[in-house]
């Protein structure tokens, strides 16, 4: 994700997001951490944010389809909406892998 400072929101989603394997890895273990440690079950978006030093921060969670899980509609095997309707009716969870690399772009209305 790129952070527009003057919005103060999200403005691009990059999917794969281009971080390191170590970035990578410390984003998974935070997410998986969170659904594990509170019994999660669902779909939780974990939205998270790299910074300057490259601290891995957890930005917002959202037990829901989420807009930064938008490109999954197009770019991944099961998208998170096919991922809920899985989850809800009890079978078995889709692939997530990626098909194809996915942009999101936020339009949220004129810059003030």
């Amino acid at each position: 994700m790129e952070f527009n400072p003057e919005a103060n929101l999200v403005e691009f989603l990059f999917s794969p997001a281009e971080v390191s394997q170590e970035i990578e890895t410390a984003a998974f273990h935070i997410a998986e951490k969170i659904v594990v440690e509170s019994e999660f079950i669902g779909l939780l978006a974990v939205e998270l944010f790299v910074d300057e030093k490259g601290h891995v921060i957890v930005n917002e969670m959202a037990p829901r389809p989420h807009n930064s899980g938008h490109h999954t509609i197009e770019a991944c095997v099961t998208s998170q909406y096919g991922q809920l309707l899985r989850a809800v009716t009890n079978m078995p969870l889709g692939n997530t892998d990626l098909i194809r690399p996915g942009v999101m772009i936020n339009l949220l209305g004129e810059k003030l």
